[in-house]
């Protein structure tokens, strides 16, 4: 199956996100070092806002998988949604101190959660640090009901930031970029390649969605450049292209 044959059915009439957006989502980037708070936030912010377009969020079940300092988790609770964050790593989790958010240590191939129990199952940035995301997503799938909705999204290797703070010497070697990084700084890398930090390809990603619907497991409902304005949703349709004019992908699927 050609990823170009991917069948997109959801609501590609909505039409929310403008050029300014993508302009501020971008710029936002440059404080993810220095204003956490104001880079995450705003991605929880964007992020509960695509989704919005699918699902009315009250009274909403929700995982927030691999939530860390629980911003998504937040931005959830506060538009109405009952939501959990589930992060492997416990010091992620206790980052801004002890949460005052529903929170569980729990790693993201076997999920702490009962087979098609929950209505949507969210991960921001989480497939690129996972070795086997498709095995993560299926394990998504299993625990939302028929209905349900999978949200996730992913920093593309060939991308301007597919090294994460390595970009874009990535590109070249991923043991150099380290080196360089921890020269320059002098600290060491967070997000290192092939130990937290793994090569993800839009072209795996539409092979595997081809797949899923045609085995009649989902529902696509959005496949797009996260950040982009909605006229920009085009771009996931041309190979090459779109593996390093994307700065991340977008994906909502619905589980049959």
């Amino acid at each position: 199956m050609q990823p170009t044959n991917l069948e997109v059915s959801g609501n590609s009439t909505v039409k929310t996100r403008k050029l300014k957006d993508t302009i501020g989502l971008l710029r936002a980037f440059t404080l993810e070092q220095k204003d956490p708070d104001s880079f995450y936030g705003l991605l929880a912010k964007d992020g509960v806002s695509m989704l919005k377009r699918y699902i009315d969020l009250k009274d909403k079940t929700v995982i927030d998988v691999g939530g860390g300092a629980g911003y998504f988790t937040a931005a959830f609770l506060s538009s109405g949604a009952k939501c959990v964050a589930i992060e492997p790593f416990e010091e992620e989790l206790l980052w801004r101190g002890i949460p005052k958010f529903p929170a569980i240590v729990g790693d993201g191939y076997k999920l702490p959660i009962r087979s098609s129990s929950i209505d949507i199952a969210f991960s921001s940035n989480v497939l690129e640090h996972v070795e086997k995301p498709w095995e993560f997503m299926d394990e998504q799938l299993r625990v939302v009901k028929p209905g349900g909705l999978v949200f996730a999204c992913f920093t593309n290797w060939y991308s301007p930031w597919g090294g994460h703070e390595t970009s874009p010497w990535h590109l070249l070697s991923g043991k150099r970029a380290l080196e360089r990084y921890e020269n320059k700084y002098q600290k060491r890398v967070k997000n290192r390649i092939g130990e937290s930090l793994f090569p993800i390809h839009i072209n795996s990603a539409m092979d595997y969605l081809n797949k899923k619907q045609v085995s009649g497991d989902i529902r696509v409902l959005n496949v797009a450049p996260r950040y982009y304005p909605d006229w920009a949703r085009f771009i996931v349709k041309v190979q090459g292209l779109r593996e390093v004019m994307t700065w991340n992908l977008a994906m909502i699927i619905q589980k049959k």
